[in-house]
């Protein structure tokens, strides 16, 4: 992404997703309802859900609402950081558990957040930082991937492309 786009992009309305666990958060409910007009709030039921909404539409940041934070917790934010490479991820959870909240960031979350006690104005400060940072990090990746002099993809970007191209042939 370059410069001129991350601009555009940042002027534009946030596409924020909001998966609910059962029972759903109250903070979550207000995000959704204090929307703003900079950004757009959609929600989903569930996991199954959100994942159907992000197979046809593109998202800035998604709110996880995890009521488990067991095998099927990971594996919901391990499915959705498939689903949503380019998406901020933040998640809700009730656990207390560090090395749980660590596991969670490895599998592409950018925060971790205590349900209890959490306010909204908390909340909103999580996802400007969120935001924040995922667009600092794929304004890294792109510069990894071209040569800043001539803005052409360089030795990395061919090197990757070419290994994407062996693996479809294979």
């Amino acid at each position: 992404m370059t410069e001129a786009s991350t601009e555009v992009a940042a002027a534009r309305q946030e596409q924020i997703l909001v998966v609910l666990g059962a029972p759903p958060d109250a903070t979550l409910l207000q995000v959704m309802e204090d929307g703003g007009a900079d950004r757009a709030v959609t929600s989903a039921d569930g996991v199954p859900a959100a994942l159907g909404r992000l197979a046809v539409a593109e998202y800035d940041l998604i709110l996880l609402d995890l009521p488990s934070t067991g095998v099927e917790g990971l594996e919901s934010v391990a499915s959705i950081s498939l689903a949503a490479p380019d998406a901020a991820i933040l998640v809700i959870s009730g656990s207390e558990d560090r090395e749980v909240a660590v596991r969670v960031l490895e599998l592409g979350a950018q925060e971790v957040l205590q349900r209890r006690g959490l306010e909204p104005p908390t909340l909103a400060r999580a996802m400007a930082y969120a935001l924040s940072r995922k667009r600092k990090e794929r304004q890294l990746s792109a510069l990894v991937m071209e040569d800043p002099m001539t803005r052409l993809p360089n030795r990395r970007a061919f090197e990757l492309r070419l290994s994407e191209l062996a693996d479809q042939v294979a």
